[in-house]
């Protein structure tokens, strides 16, 4: 059997399918009279439709000291967590799977006048739209120290602060079938008769995404450690107002005045470490789009078969499936963040007939940034499949015969993102500063010594930027057949067909990003002045890092 007599056979064997299917969507006019005029229409309609808007805007303060004296431990922490904006959307369903849909006119009279449409369309529609505005400010300060008299010594200070924002997310996941099948027929019309069968079968996926995430933080972040005073006491018990005075330009006493007991050197000074941490994270407008569907119809046809004589049979059978993706997304991100890290500062020796000895502990400042923003992912696997025949078979003579059909399968991602990055940050760690042995009358009485501790100062920023990936995997699988076959004399006979696939994918970015960055670190610079074969320390490890990291405008496009 030849190529041609299959598919009238395939044709033929449909319409008997058709008229048994349960599932038949079907428009027929049968075993009209003469001279007869029938309409009839069949349309059936299935549609899925979500459409999610979100709107969010949030403001958070946060403010907090702590102070501890000789010894404590000064410790703060500080996490806020902002969650906007998360819209899942999941369709797993077959909306016409095994339907068909059909048009047919049969067993006309002569002359008669008939018409048979038929439309099915199915429709999955997604919209999110999401609008997000964050402010955060926070100021969070821990300190030890700050006595006063000599033997003065000040904790560990630690600051730590998290700050993690997250808006608009979108999760767009769909797996469905809206296969089917589609027959437009005329058979066996009578003499002379005007025959018309319409069938249309319409697949449309839309997904579009809308975010608008507007974020700011703003941080200061101190830890600071020592900066204490010894105001010229003879004992650590003694306060400022018990100092003894020395006379100027002369030998120290071995005696304070008669109110106060014999002069001994002044106690040591120390402070603890002080340390900083600061981490902002923040993602903005992500878009996660996967659409796995099966297009594939049993079968889509239009033919004219055992048409009378001079009669005029048109039949039109029209396959349209489109998968539209679309994500708009706009980020503005500003931070402001002040981190610093101190121990020592520490002065003593004022008016003291006594030097002593400071140290300053190990200082650290570390600050940490993160923008993740405008990121889109899209995987479309489309099964476009199945056999598609327009056919004139076993027609009348000297009749007029029209078959057209019509395939139109098309996927089409648009990303466009816009985002504006601000980054400002002043980070510094200081250890030591201390002054010893500041008394111009007393000069040459005692020794004061001073020592440093290691002082790191580092800031790492990454800016991550209007990524997209696309992902397109289609089969355009199946027959497409044209045909007429076994036509009457003097018949005139025209079957079309028309196939027309498409895939586009168009990434639009602007990105537009700057860090303004100050990072600082000291170790030393102690002084002990006037104070006999008095040493000081200023060589312990200074170390400062700047890591920036910038990465915008990708986009991954891969079909197959």
């Amino acid at each position: 059997m030849n190529r041609k007599k299959i598919y009238s056979f395939l044709v033929l064997s449909l319409a008997a399918v058709f008229s048994m299917s349960p599932f038949a969507l079907a428009a027929a006019a049968t075993q009209t009279g003469y001279a007869s005029s029938g309409s009839q229409t069949e349309k059936i309609g299935n549609k899925f439709q979500s459409d999610s808007f979100n709107q969010e805007m949030v403001y958070n303060e946060m403010l907090g000291a702590v102070n501890a004296g000789s010894n404590d431990r000064a410790s703060i922490a500080g996490q806020l967590q902002n969650e906007l904006n998360f819209t899942e959307v999941n369709y797993d369903a077959d909306m016409a799977a095994e339907g068909a849909a059909s048009a047919s006119n049969s067993n006309t009279g002569c002359k008669s006048c008939n018409k048979a449409e038929a439309e099915l369309e199915n429709e999955i529609d997604v919209e999110n739209s999401n609008l997000a505005w964050i402010m955060n400010l926070l100021k969070l300060k821990a300190s030890g120290g700050k006595n006063k008299g000599g033997g003065s010594s000040a904790g560990a200070a630690k600051v730590d602060v998290s700050v993690k924002n997250s808006a608009n997310a979108n999760m767009t996941d769909i797996a469905s079938s809206l296969n089917g099948a589609v027959l437009a027929s005329n058979s066996n019309t009578g003499a002379h008769s005007k025959n018309k069968a319409e069938a249309e079968l319409e697949n449309e996926i839309d997904v579009e995404n809308y975010n608008f995430a507007d974020i700011a933080n703003k941080i200061e972040a101190s830890a600071k450690t020592g900066e204490n005073k010894n105001c010229g006491s003879h004992y650590s018990s003694y306060s400022c107002q018990k100092q003894c005075p020395c006379p100027t330009n002369s030998p120290c006493p071995t005696t304070c005045p008669s109110h106060s007991p014999t002069a001994t050197s002044t106690p040591d000074e120390s402070a603890g470490d002080a340390q900083s941490n600061v981490e902002v994270t923040n993602m903005a407008n992500s878009n996660e789009t996967n659409i796995e569907i099966d297009f594939e119809p049993a079968m889509v046809a239009a033919y004219n078969a055992n048409t009378g004589y001079g009669s005029s049979n048109i039949a039109e059978a029209e396959l349209e499936n489109e998968i539209d993706v679309e994500n708009y997304n706009m980020a503005f991100i500003t931070n402001e963040v002040k981190n610093e890290a101190n121990s020592g500062n520490s002065d003593s020796g004022r008016k003291s007939w006594s030097g002593n000895s400071q140290s300053a502990g190990d200082a650290s400042a570390e600050t940490e940034i993160n923008n993740y923003a405008n990121s889109n992912k899209t995987a479309i696997s489309a099964d476009f499949g199945g056999d598609i025949i327009a056919s004139n078979t076993q027609t009348g003579c000297e009749s007029y015969n029209n078959a057209e059909v019509e395939v139109k399968n098309e996927i089409e991602v648009k990303n466009e993102n816009f985002a504006e990055i601000h980054n400002y940050v002043k980070n510094s760690a200081n250890s030591g500063e201390d002054k010893n042995g500041k008394n111009k009358g007393c000069r040459g009485c005692y020794d004061g010594n001073s020592s440093s501790g290691d002082a790191t100062s580092s800031v790492q920023i990454t800016n991550q930027l209007n990524m997209n990936e696309t992902e397109i995997s289609v089969d355009l699988g199946g027959d497409v057949s044209a045909a007429n076959t076994m036509t009457g004399a003097k018949s005139e006979n025209n079957s079309q067909t028309e196939v027309k696939n498409s895939i586009e994918a168009v990434n639009k970015n602007f990105a537009e990003v700057s860090n303004y960055v100050v990072v600082a670190s000291n170790t030393g610079n102690n002084s002990s002045d006037y104070s006999r074969a008095a040493t000081q320390d200023n060589g312990a490890d200074s170390g400062a890092s700047l890591i920036i990291t910038n990465q915008s405008n990708k986009n991954v496009v891969k079909v197959e």
